[in-house]
């Protein structure tokens, strides 16, 4: 199997599942950067046109799979964390971790903050729309 159908399969796995796949590597992007860059550098330095081209497209696809698995696995680490289901760690990849912990760290904290002003809001709103207790006037007599 070629580094570009492992990269197929686990971006077909991920766009037919709702929760995050496991990667079955963790260090998967790193060697996905690695088969970029390796592609990159067949295109450049090949002198055969059809080659050449048949590289281009290579490369092309490849970094299409994967900055669309990138966003995939992201768009499921934010649903994750705004439904407060999250993701099991072991489908995380080695990069993944200190992106989702980032995320989820500030993500919460956005939350909180929002949620921690309406409610300094209401409280002040409440405090303004109470009525004043009006002085009462005198009658005047007759």
């Amino acid at each position: 199997m070629t580094f570009y159908n492992e990269i197929y399969d686990i971006w077909i796995k991920e766009k037919d599942n709702v929760k995050l796949s496991n990667l079955n590597r963790i260090d998967f992007f790193e060697q996905a950067n690695k088969y970029l860059n390796h592609l990159d550098q067949q295109r450049k330095e090949e002198k055969d046109e059809i080659l050449k081209e048949v590289f281009q497209k290579r490369y092309e696809r490849s970094e299409y799979l994967v900055n669309d698995l990138i966003n995939l696995r992201i768009e499921k680490f934010i649903r994750g964390i705004l439904l407060d289901e999250g993701v099991k760690v072991e489908n995380l990849g080695f990069d993944e971790e200190d992106l989702y912990g980032v995320l989820s760290e500030n993500l919460n904290d956005y939350k909180n903050k929002i949620l921690q002003n309406n409610d300094e809001k209401e409280v002040k709103s409440k405090a303004k729309s109470k009525p004043k207790a009006k002085a009462k006037k005198k009658s005047k007599s007759k």
